[in-house]
């Protein structure tokens, strides 16, 4: 495909026609009715079936399992409703429709709960068999998850409790908080900015002054919301708590790191080095307030803006950030450049902010459904850098879709990988069109990036940790002291150089990934994995393609052993060792270089 000419020959909101014509269209309802009669079908078929006896009949059911997962596995109706409500909060249509079609789709989900849960009950002795019989070996790696999980699996009617109490015990939670920053609002120089876009800006205001000034206002209103987000943390904590022990599983994040199909101890691995390794970080930190020539920072100015005299500021609005990522990306494969235009030709990526519309950025992906990008691109270079890793996601989603149903998708903590190995590469790229002079200003960049991703990451899977732990202790924790926590864990990263306050912990109530249980490791595991796979493709042009090679193979085994595959050993503490030794490496170089 050849590039559009410009930004008339591109769609830069969403196309969601791609999936339905409007909240209306009836092939809605038949969509949902028809993922209902297939669902009972299913379970009719296999409920009294012995199915599990023998390597052939169990053959025959996950064929049949395969193909039910293929017509439904996107969840279509309910994926066109949340993107809906992504572009606008106040949507209380979308919502509404959500919460109907939710419940519709796990009570039909529900109906087939049995059949895992059988699976994970075949005798261990059969189990081997079964893992070496010929027959089965597409499904090998699908059967050696749920042969692994089985040992937490409930009842089925306590499945299927869990499944329909999860929107009200959670989701809904979640939605209101969400809802409630999306309709706040701040003033700055005589304009209404939504809180979500003033979130993203405040740091990136180019004086001290405007910094602070926004961020009072911005703190103003999250304070707003505290009282509402404490119910609600405690709600998903609590929540939290119950299924672990219903489940039996040791630790808060060990439902995580086994859902991310990680192993638990190289994963405590990469957690106590990066926290023992928390001074790198200071080190930057001590580096900014010195380039920035201030006498302090405050957590606003984490990601202030680099000014120097001798670097013109440039915009970055998003035609030249388009051409820009979409250089870097043909000199990495012409195919992945092609991925990026086609995107924008069907009008799969919403780039403007606008009031009402969810902060930050994001990639959503489903079986056999149109990829999802969604940005608040604000014309300065960070924005650049967001469109290439969130299109990162994007390649990785569709290069993984040539693999059957049940391995077309990737594990959370793989997934962080390409986006971050596509945003470095766009990084290094771009910074070779750029004159000499803003070296230091990109290394500087670069680095503010870095230890945000590694270090800030891992700073709040600390701050979960130690919240989880609280909460299962103490039974309820005020907002005053989940702030409290946040502030520790903040400063823990930050070092010295920087002041957190107590009214900066507040930020506890607009951090989403909180609410999405240990998530944040996978910032850091992805960062270090796409920085070693960087430097090979610096050492070797044809290494390029082992970042193709782990984005194809999508999730047909564990992180672990698709990075061993290409070379990468993560299972070893020395692998991330190495990964911050190349962070204090970029931090040596600035130091020379000022």
């Amino acid at each position: 495909m050849t590039p559009p000419n410009s930004l008339l020959d591109y769609k830069t909101v969403w196309d969601l026609a791609l999936l339905y014509t409007s909240p209306e269209d009836p092939q809605i309802e038949k969509d949902v009715r028809d993922l209902e009669r297939r669902y009972a079908g299913f379970e009719k078929k296999f409920r009294t079936a012995a199915f599990t006896k023998s390597a052939g009949a169990l053959l025959k059911a996950l064929q049949d399992y395969e193909k039910l997962a293929d017509i439904a596995g996107g969840g279509k109706p309910l994926r066109y409703f949340w993107y809906r409500k992504e572009l606008n909060g106040k949507d209380d249509t979308a919502e509404a429709r959500i919460r109907l079609i939710s419940e519709r789709f796990t009570k039909a989900g529900n109906r087939i709960t049995f059949f895992d849960l059988a699976i994970g009950k075949i005798p261990t002795t059969q189990q081997k068999k079964y893992l070496k019989d010929k027959r089965l070996a597409p499904y090998r790696y699908f059967l050696t998850r749920i042969f692994k999980t089985a040992k937490h699996d409930l009842s089925e009617p306590e499945e299927k409790l869990l499944a329909l109490t999860s929107a009200p015990s959670g989701g809904m939670w979640v939605s209101g908080v969400d809802k409630a920053i999306a309709a706040r609002t701040i003033t700055w120089e005589g304009k209404e900015m939504p809180l979500n876009e003033a979130l993203s800006a405040a740091s990136h205001k180019e004086t001290q002054s405007d910094r602070a000034e926004m961020w009072k206002l911005i703190l103003e209103k999250i304070a707003e919301v505290a009282e509402f987000s404490e119910s609600e943390i405690n709600a998903l904590y609590t929540k939290k708590k119950i299924t672990d022990e219903l489940r039996k599983l040791p630790e808060p994040y060990s439902a995580t790191i086994l859902g991310y199909e990680n192993d638990e101890k190289s994963v405590r691995t990469l957690i106590d080095t990066v926290t023992a390794a928390f001074p790198v970080a200071h080190r930057f930190h001590a580096l900014k307030k010195r380039l920035l020539n201030l006498d302090y920072l405050t957590y606003a100015d984490r990601a202030a803006p680099l000014m120097l005299p001798e670097v013109k500021t440039e915009p970055f609005p998003f035609d030249r950030s388009y051409r820009l990522v979409r250089e870097a990306f043909a000199d990495a494969g012409e195919h992945y450049a092609a991925i990026l235009d086609n995107f924008l030709v069907r009008g799969q990526i919403d780039v403007r902010p606008k009031a009402g519309k969810s902060g930050g950025a994001f990639c959503a992906s489903a079986h056999r459904l149109p990829t999802y990008v969604l940005l608040n691109h604000t014309d300065d270079f960070n924005s650049t850098m967001t469109l290439a890793h969130e299109m990162g996601h994007a390649i990785h989603s569709e290069m993984c879709a040539k693999q059957p149903v049940f391995y077309d998708d990737y594990s959370t903590a793989v997934a962080e990988t390409a986006s971050t190995f596509f945003e470095g590469w766009a990084f290094e790229h771009i910074a070779r069109t750029l004159p000499k002079e803003h070296r230091i200003k990109l290394l500087h960049d670069r680095l503010q990036d870095h230890v945000a991703t590694v270090f800030r990451q891992i700073a709040c899977f600390n701050f979960e940790l130690e919240l989880h732990r609280t909460v299962r202790k103490e039974g309820w924790v005020p907002k005053e002291k989940i702030a409290a926590l946040m502030q520790k864990h903040m400063q823990a990263y930050l070092g010295p150089s920087v002041t957190v306050t107590p009214e900066d912990g507040f930020t506890f109530v607009n951090w989403s990934h909180i609410r999405n249980p240990f998530y944040v490791y996978s910032y850091a595991y992805g960062q270090l994995i796409s920085s070693a796979l960087l430097q090979l493709a610096h050492t070797d042009r044809k290494h390029v393609a082992k970042a193709a090679a782990f984005m194809e193979a999508g999730s047909t085994d564990t992180p672990e052993n698709i990075f061993k595959k290409v070379g990468i050993d993560v299972t070893k503490p020395a692998f991330w060792k190495a990964g911050i030794k190349s962070i204090e490496r970029d931090i040596n170089e600035l130091e020379s270089l000022i």
